[in-house]
Formats: C-alpha cells, structure tokens, sequence
C-alpha cells in the first residue's frame, strides 16, 4: 500500500487533510477515520458518523451510524464494525473514487476526504537475489518485470522501502506529483525515480528492498534481497592495486637505469 497527504480544505466545516489511498485488486482495505479535528473530539462524545462515497462529487453510498439508528446502502464488502474504520474487503477497481467520512459531535463537526484508487496488477508480484561486495554501487530498477503496458508516462507514484530481516520497515521513499519524502541515507540515489543506486555499499546495506509503482495502467510490486559481502570485488581491487604498481613499476626501471649507468 502506498500513500501520500495533501492538504485540501472544504469551506464552512472544520475539515481534516485529505488522503490518497492505494490499493492492488483482493486487498482488504482499511480506512480510518482520524479523531484529529480543529475542535476536542473523543469516541465518547461523537452523536453521529457519516460515511460516504461520491463519483465526480455526486453522492453514491452513504452509511450514518448514530445511538438511535444504523443505515447504509454500502455494499455488503464494506463493513463498519467499528465505526470509525471502512474496511473493504476484496477491493476491486470499482471500488475507486472518493470517500468522506464526517463525524458530528457537541461541540460541532469535520469532515475528512479520501481518494481511494484500486489497481489491478500489471505484473505478478518479483522476488530477486542480488550480490554485490563492499565498496560496489548497488543498481536496483524498478520497471524491470512490470509489463510493457506501464511505462515512464503512465506512472502516477513509486514508493522504495527497506525492511529488516523482520519485516519491520526502516526506510521508505515516496515521490509523487504532489509529494516527495525519503529517509534513506544520501548514499542512495534516487536522481532516476525508477532506479535505486547505493554509492560504496556497505554490509548494513544488506536487507529486504520492495518497489512499489501505481500508474493509469496498474499496479506493479518488486522485491529484491540485496547482500553484500565482505569481500571487495576483482575490479575493485585491481582499480586500487594499479594505483600502487604503476609508480612501483616506474621506481624500480628508474632504478635499473641508474644502476646500469653507474656502472658503465
């Protein structure tokens, strides 16, 4: 799943910042409607949530939960156990379009927007090995193994994240048109979106990677296991060898002559 924020104001409501969702196709997704709003709002003084779904800002669905009735004409894949989440289950690209929810307490109301998009896979989801050796730089490509429908032009985000052994995230970059954000080490280059170049790899670089692109097209998901082992590579290690020979070289022929010289 990949998301970004922007800010987008609705007049005359306390409303919250709106948020672009993305899914693949047979997702479950999740939706939360946050308790942040301009005034105190608890899940002990809420009246009312109102949850709806819109198509060019026309209303579609609509489901009100309040103490005195419960009413819905979602379908039965959107489920509101707990009122303060939509959870959709086995997401399909109808799905797409944008939602609100909008809570009603006391001390008054605010809406929160989503934009939920639903992709279909372009692409089964790849797993590769890759070997590099300390002081290598690591090229990763993204597009590699998506299908030939996606291309540069039809890519709307690509999102780069690294996980430990556990799975647990540790780094993520997000570039969008509305949104930037990484906090990888500036050893990695993402100057090319679509590619992930790691400048003199070190061990710690070692890890479960995963790029993610949604585009007009679909949805593709790489992942790559990158290991980098202690040795440097024979290149390398030739490119500082020579460094060193060539002047010996020069020293010790230098030397030769003289000594010949010398003894004429």
């Amino acid at each position: 799943m990949m998301t970004a924020v922007w800010l987008y104001l609705f007049p005359g409501a306390d409303s919250a910042p709106a948020h672009v969702v993305e899914y693949s196709v047979g997702d479950t997704v999740t939706i939360k409607c946050p308790l942040k709003c301009r005034t105190p709002v608890t899940r002990d003084n809420i009246n009312q949530i109102t949850w709806r779904k819109y198509n060019s800002h026309f209303l579609l669905f609509s489901s009100t939960q309040n103490l005195h009735e419960k009413f819905s004409n979602f379908s039965t894949r959107f489920i509101f156990e707990d009122l303060l989440t939509l959870w959709i289950m086995d997401a399909q690209p109808g799905d797409s379009g944008n939602y609100s929810c909008q809570l009603s307490t006391s001390a008054g109301y605010c809406y929160h927007h989503f934009s939920l998009q639903v992709y279909d896979l372009v692409s089964p989801v790849r797993a590769v090995e890759l070997e590099y050796s300390l002081g290598d730089t690591v090229t990763i490509n993204c597009l590699e193994g998506c299908k030939k429908s996606l291309t540069r032009d039809n890519i709307n985000q690509i999102t780069w994240r690294k996980y430990n052994i556990s799975h647990i995230l540790l780094s993520s970059k997000s570039l969008n048109l509305n949104l930037t954000s990484s906090n990888f080490s500036m050893r990695f280059n993402f100057q090319d979106p679509l590619t992930l170049r790691i400048r003199d790899a070190q061990l710690s670089d070692s890890g479960n990677y995963s790029c993610q692109i949604a585009s007009t097209a679909g949805f593709c998901d790489n992942n790559f296991t990158l290991h980098v082992s202690g040795k440097s590579s024979f290149s390398d290690t030739w490119s500082y060898l020579r460094w060193i020979i060539a002047p010996l070289y020069i020293i010790i022929t230098s030397s030769v002559l003289l000594f010949h010289e010398y003894r004429r």
